[in-house]
């Protein structure tokens, strides 16, 4: 690369990467360390942002992200958690505002959202709670107004909306009500 700056440390074991490594951004702040077996990456790994604040860290197993992983904003706050198999998400995560305010809760299987998910606005309060299967909206679903009180409430099933949905004021008082099939409104 362009400057004199360290690119990566480590050990080589007929010619494969072996041990403990260290990686470089190219400003010379720590990008990433953990270990390698044979040219793969293996076991606890840290990664860094620039700003040396911590980015993620969790275990790889042949160089795939598994089991418990923590990522993190420049600010080293706390930006989402969960478990991940075979590099994709499994059981349950968490996501946070760089305030440090919830942002989501939910479980993932295979990959895909799954079972009941919840979502907050910037100040912690709850916007939204409702069921996934398979990545999609299913089951039924209630958004907020910022004030705690419902705002819209309905099912979906796997072709969207379904049956019927009822919007609501502020105040709490009801302010629309519309039936839909297969996601579409019924006139």
């Amino acid at each position: 690369h362009h400057n004199s700056n360290l690119r990566e440390e480590g050990t080589f074991v007929n010619d494969k990467k072996q041990g403990f490594w260290k990686i470089y951004h190219y400003n010379g702040n720590l990008q990433m360390q953990g270990n390698y077996q044979t040219d793969v990456m293996q076991g606890f790994w840290r990664q860094y942002h620039e700003n040396k604040e911590l980015h993620s860290e969790g275990m790889l197993s042949e160089g795939k992200p598994v089991g418990f992983w923590k990522y993190f904003y420049p600010n080293g706050e706390m930006k989402e958690c969960g478990y991940l198999k075979t590099g994709h998400e499994e059981g349950s995560w968490k996501g946070y505002y760089e305030s440090g305010n919830p942002l989501y809760e939910g479980t993932y299987k295979n990959g895909y959202k799954e079972e009941w998910w919840k979502e907050y606005n910037a100040s912690g309060t709850l916007t939204i709670i409702g069921q996934f299967k398979r990545g999609k909206r299913h089951g039924h679903w209630v958004f907020y107004h910022d004030n705690k009180e419902r705002s819209l409430e309905g099912s979906y099933d796997k072709l969207g909306k379904q049956g019927v949905w009822n919007g609501y004021h502020p105040n709490g008082e009801l302010e629309s009500r519309g039936i839909y099939l297969n996601n579409k409104k019924s006139e």
